[in-house]
């Protein structure tokens, strides 16, 4: 499973790659010459690499990070390695900003912080502090360096116009939802409704789709996952990466479903089930 995660790591660098192939046609789009450092609004703008969408992307991006974090603190390899790590989470830090998602930085940010208090040493506390307040400074001081930052006031007010559609559909099927990409197909049956494809958050979606009946079908899988983590050892290599792995996802779910993806929830799945196969692995 490790050797897995570590060849995810080496395709981030190619999806990169395709990433700036991207840009620049974004560029040439909006009839900008050249290179320069823009990120944009637009969802037809913004980067996607290989996955349908910014936000889905950016998802991947946090995943991307998490591993180098996960790898470089917990794996005992050499300084180059560690090095390469860290080479690795930089370059996914950037593309996660040019996907100018918002939602993933405080759900990465979580994770990350996570990762360093379960290590137990007291270095990594005082990085942590540093990291946080130096990240607030700037927020406070350059809010434009942060993307999309100046319109989160309607944004906020996007979703929770898109949880009203879903909570008020919800109650029309409570038992068995109406079928995948409900909301996209029932919007328009509502007052003032924001057209997308999903709900947006981890917990009004499912019920959206499948209803209180197909949710308490799919539960007991997260149960007994969730059961199987608890029950690891403390020492535990993978623990520390699936409990970081899945506070992110919930934390960026409040006001995002971008877990609900082949690609996404592919990677959330090997590493969730990772406490299973170490289980039977000793």
């Amino acid at each position: 499973m490790i050797q897995i995660l570590k060849l995810y790591l080496l395709m981030s660098i190619v999806c990169g790659l395709y990433a700036v192939i991207q840009y620049k046609q974004i560029l040439v789009n909006n009839g900008i010459e050249g290179w320069k450092f823009i990120i944009f609004d637009k969802p037809k703008d913004r980067v996607q690499s290989f996955f349908f969408n910014a936000n889905y992307y950016a998802m991947m991006c946090e995943f991307f990070a998490l591993l180098t974090v996960y790898f470089f603190l917990y794996e005992d390899s050499s300084w180059q390695t560690k090095v390469y790590y860290v080479i690795v989470g930089v370059y996914n830090l950037f593309f996660l900003l040019m996907t100018a998602c918002r939602t993933a930085w405080p759900a990465l940010g979580v994770g990350v912080i996570v990762l360093c208090l379960l290590t137990r040493k007291k270095l990594y506390y005082a990085i942590i502090g540093v990291l946080v307040a130096g990240i607030v400074g700037v927020l406070m001081v350059k809010p434009d360096l942060f993307p999309r930052f100046d319109n989160i006031g309607p944004y906020f007010s996007r979703r929770l116009r898109i949880f009203r559609v879903a909570i008020e559909n919800i109650k029309t099927h409570p038992l068995f939802g109406e079928g995948p990409l409900t909301y996209y197909h029932v919007h328009l049956n509502y007052t003032k409704p924001i057209k997308t494809q999903h709900a947006h958050n981890f917990i009004l979606d499912p019920l959206l789709n499948y209803g209180i009946v197909g949710v308490s079908i799919i539960a007991p899988f997260f149960i007994e996952r969730f059961k199987a983590v608890i029950k690891m050892a403390k020492q535990s290599f993978t623990k520390p990466l699936i409990i970081s792995f899945v506070l992110t996802v919930m934390i960026h779910g409040l006001l995002d479903f971008t877990v609900y993806f082949v690609p996404t929830g592919f990677f959330f799945f090997i590493v969730l089930l990772s406490a299973e196969y170490e289980k039977r692995a000793s």
